[in-house]
């Protein structure tokens, strides 16, 4: 883990890595679903583009996982840190993320995102009346470098899950390992056998 950090500072980043990767994969698919009724799979027919949206998803996602993980020094190329695993364990900070590997909690988070869609399009367009349409304070700034550091991960996550699929590699599924470990973890304090 990185020199100094403790595992809950490592996997605040990590999560917020994550949490910024599915908001943007959201915001920037959500519109495939504008027909989606309800959150709930079994609602309703599926149609196949979502599906093939949702796999798009899991590639991105294994790839988002990877790389947060390696950069804040969660893990190695095949296991994690123990203090991440403890403070994933007692902080929950990753289940939302994770738990979008499954179709079901897939198509609710893209119906939460379709509903949304629209007040949050009305919030930006008030934060820039607020500002004047200028917003060009220092505060503004940084939110703008922050976006478009957003959206240069985003794409370079997506080119990397493109180049995957062209060469027919496939990787170790990193976020089913994390999964399985945070359960075990959590299985082992609920037992007491720390």
């Amino acid at each position: 883990m990185a020199e100094g950090a403790s595992g809950q500072v490592v996997l605040q980043n990590v999560a917020s890595h994550c949490n910024a990767f599915e908001q943007r994969f959201f915001t920037t698919h959500c519109e495939k679903f504008t027909e989606l009724t309800s959150g709930r799979v079994e609602d309703g027919e599926q149609k196949v583009e979502w599906h093939g949206v949702y796999k798009e998803y899991l590639e991105q996602a294994e790839l988002t996982l990877q790389s947060a993980a390696l950069l804040w020094g969660a893990s190695s190329t095949k296991q994690f840190e123990q203090d991440f695993l403890e403070a994933a364990e007692e902080s929950h900070a990753l289940d939302g993320f994770l738990a979008l590997a499954d179709y079901p909690a897939f198509i609710a988070r893209m119906f939460e995102y379709v509903q949304g869609q629209h007040e949050h399009e009305a919030k930006l367009a008030e934060d820039w009346l607020a500002t004047g349409g200028s917003g060009k304070s220092k505060q503004s700034r940084l939110a703008e470098i922050g976006r478009r550091l957003a959206d240069l991960e985003f794409e370079r996550v997506a080119l990397l899950a493109e180049r995957r699929r062209l060469t027919g590699a496939t990787g170790s599924s990193t976020a089913n390992a994390l999964k399985f470990e945070i359960e075990k973890q959590r299985w082992r304090s609920d037992v007491g056998n720390d």
